[in-house]
Formats: C-alpha cells, structure tokens, sequence
C-alpha cells in the first residue's frame, strides 16, 4: 500500500507539472488561438447577471479582454454614451450576439460603425447616419427583444436591424448554465485544460460524426424554434407599433434548416430576412474564410473580415432601400 501511494504520487506530481507546463507554453504561443475561452470567461465574469431572465454588459467596464480595448457606456452598450436624436439624423439599431459586439476588435473596427460610414456615403446631403452598437456575447432572441423594449426604443430609432446568429436557439442562460459545473468553468479559465479540451471534443466529432450545432433546434416543431419564432414575430410587433421598420439578417449559407425558418417567419410577418454571404460576391468569393476571422478557435470576424461584412450588407441593402431608405 505505501508503494502504491509512492506511485500515485508520483504520477500525480508528474501529472501536474506536465499540465503547468502545458500552461505556461499555451498562454506564451497560444496555439490555435485557445486563448479565446479563458477570455470569455474573463468577460462573462463582468457581465450584471438577472436570473432567469438574462443578462447585460455591466455598464462603465473598461478594459482589454481577447486583445482588444473595450468600454461600456452607461446603457449597457459597447461604444461611447449616445447624444440625444439630432435633426436628420436617421438612427439605426444594429441587434445581436458577440459578431455585433466585436469581440477581438476595436471599438472602431466593430460592425456598427464600419457599417455607419458606408451608409453615410449613401445619405443625402444634410443626412446624418448612426448605427449603434447593441451587440451582445451570446443573447439569444428572447433577450435581443428584451433589449429592444427596455433600452432599444427609448434611443429612437428609425430601423432595427438584427443580426441572426445559429446559436440564438439557445436558452438565455446557457452560457451561464454551462459554466454552473465547477469543472467545466475551471477548464474553460485554463488555457491547457481548453486545449486539451477542444482536442478531445473534436477527436469524437471526428469519429461519431457529431457536430457542435443543435440540428434538432431548427425544426419547425421544436420548442427552441418556437421560442425564436415568438421573439422574431414579437421584435416585428413591437416595431410595427412603433412605426420603425424591422429587418433581419444572416450569413449562414451552409445552415439549410436555418435559412428555411427564418425565411418562412419572415413572409408570414412581413419583415425582409437578408442573406448575406461571402461566395456571392465576386470581391470575396476566392478569399480563404479562414483569413477573415480571429483565430482557428475564435470564428468572430477580424479586422478585414468585419470590413467585407460591412461592406456586403450595404450592398445588401440596395435590394430593400423601402427600410432603408435616407
């Protein structure tokens, strides 16, 4: 018995100094851009949780989180504090998860405002553009409408605009519920023990044929659905009311079932769904994705990429001039 304490001591000693090892080069080489979970970790911890309904950007944060610097203004949103409405000023709310919220970019490198210089070459003369950044990581539908009521409107806008991400079927606390397990929210803060992570998780997609993507959420019949459907027609309602025009926009063109629901909400409520993809343009269509997004782990846009984005909904808005029109 005391040999084999000896023993698993000894491995155990071993053990640790492999994965402080593993630490030390992870966080030095960041392989594969690891560095993107413990990151949001980081950022999660500073967010002003409301169980069960949600969360939001704690207001006032400053600092730098995956490599960029990021402030939030006293609405809760990334960016600078918003001036009251001027005369002929057409305001446009951009609505979405962390693609809208720019993570791994700076402030001025965000789609909000790369997006608000293009259309202000398009404005008339004496017609003033602003896209506000409402972007935040990981809010699904239910809490983009939240938003729209609760901060959204009071900022008057002329049109709401809303990013569509494929995770946006998920619960509103999932990113939360994930990290309730101990373990899992200490691998996450580790570099090694993400890497490792990942490495394992994609070895059994790779087997099993499994995919990261909730497939079984985007059925018509599927509760997850319903919950988007509610939040889509209810964010069109609103807006109605409100006399501002609502449109929707996604860039997954590899996620049939998607394109399909969203198309068919879109019909039925009477509000445009754009689709918005790189292979249709011919500026972009040979460029290697993998250029165009922070790291192998991170598929947020970077610099470039958030350029071409912006620059492909501004053609995308063209074919709809009767929501966009200034």
């Amino acid at each position: 018995m005391r040999r084999a304490g000896k023993l698993l001591l000894s491995w155990g000693l071993v053990a640790a100094i492999t994965l402080g090892a593993l630490e030390v080069v992870c966080r030095l080489l960041d392989p594969l851009g690891i560095s993107y979970y413990p990151e949001t970790a980081r950022w999660l911890d500073t967010l002003d949780v409301r169980r069960p309904v949600g969360y939001r950007n704690h207001p006032g944060t400053r600092g730098t989180f995956y490599g960029a610097a990021v402030r939030i203004n006293s609405l809760g949103l990334r960016g600078p504090e918003i001036p009251g409405k001027a005369a002929g000023e057409f305001r446009i709310l951009l609505m979405g998860d962390s693609f809208v919220f720019g993570i791994g970019v700076s402030e001025d490198d965000t789609l909000a405002p790369r997006l608000e210089r293009r259309l202000q070459a398009d404005a008339s003369p004496g017609r003033r553009v602003r896209v506000i950044n409402m972007g935040t990581v990981s809010y699904n539908t239910e809490q983009e409408l939240r938003q729209l009521q609760e901060v959204g409107l009071a900022l008057q806008p002329d049109l709401v605009l809303l990013c569509y991400a494929v995770n946006d079927v998920e619960p509103v606390m999932w990113v939360f519920d994930k990290r309730s397990n101990p373990v899992t929210d200490l691998v996450q803060r580790s570099y090694a023990g993400s890497l490792l992570a990942i490495l394992a998780r994609n070895a059994k997609n790779a087997v099993t044929g499994g995919s990261t993507l909730n497939w079984d959420a985007y059925r018509a019949d599927s509760p997850a659905w319903r919950g988007v459907d509610g939040a889509l027609t209810e964010m069109n309602r609103v807006c109605r009311q409100a006399g501002i025009p609502f449109v929707v926009f996604h860039n997954f063109e590899d996620v049939p079932p998607l394109r399909t629901l969203l198309s068919a909400v879109g019909r039925r409520e009477g509000f445009p769904v754009l689709e918005v993809f790189q292979r249709d343009d011919s500026r972009y269509a040979g460029i290697d994705p993998r250029k165009l997004v922070n790291s192998a782990m991170d598929s947020h846009p970077n610099v470039e990429g958030t350029r071409m984005w912006a620059e492909l909904l501004r053609d995308a808005r063209r074919g709809h001039l009767g929501a966009w029109r200034f």
